[in-house]
């Protein structure tokens, strides 16, 4: 697989954020809380994958009720508190915007003292920040979160490579390929 096929196929991909899980029910009629919240769903009706990974789990309908703070949801269909009790801990997920970080796509990730370390091969998102995925040239993973603490965002042209570079050392990270 090329760096180009690489970038097209992360830019296809379908990106999701969890929500939250399914929290205590609320009343009589099927409504509950989220525990665990992650992304903010605004949209008063929205559609979610329900459990599983993201996007591998029961497509549902989901309804919004009550102010933003504290909002109680309901899942199209399920109309009592027994059902919610045992969908308790579920997550949820929605389809979110692809994150607008696409273009580090491809880009080599330098450590501090300029030494490469990998390949930017995708960037999930999971509700606080973005992830980056690293694959190193043995094929192995690292999941950094991109936050200011850990990257240079500016990129940096070294010829016709874009390379990304890593405010920390690399033994920062050495526990944690996989």
């Amino acid at each position: 697989m090329t760096a180009g096929s690489i970038f097209e196929f992360n830019l296809m991909k379908t990106h999701w954020q969890k929500i939250g899980q399914i929290g205590r029910p609320h009343g009589l009629g099927g409504h509950f809380f989220l525990s665990a919240r992650g992304a903010f769903e605004q949209r008063p009706t929205f559609d979610a994958s329900l459990g599983g990974e993201p996007g591998c789990g029961i497509p549902i309908t989901v309804e919004r009720l009550g102010n933003p703070q504290r909002a109680t949801f309901k899942i199209d269909g399920v109309n009592d508190r027994d059902s919610i009790l045992h969908l308790q801990g579920q997550a949820l997920w929605v389809k979110g915007k692809a994150p607008a970080e696409t273009k580090y796509l491809t880009c080599k990730v330098l450590d501090r003292d300029g030494h490469l370390m990998g390949t930017v091969t995708d960037i999930c998102n999971y509700g606080a920040c973005d992830l980056l995925v690293i694959a190193d040239a043995n094929k192995r993973r690292l999941e950094i979160p991109f936050i200011d603490n850990y990257f240079d965002r500016a990129i940096e042209k070294q010829g016709d490579t874009s390379c990304l570079a890593l405010k920390v050392p690399r033994s920062h990270f050495a526990d944690f390929w996989f």
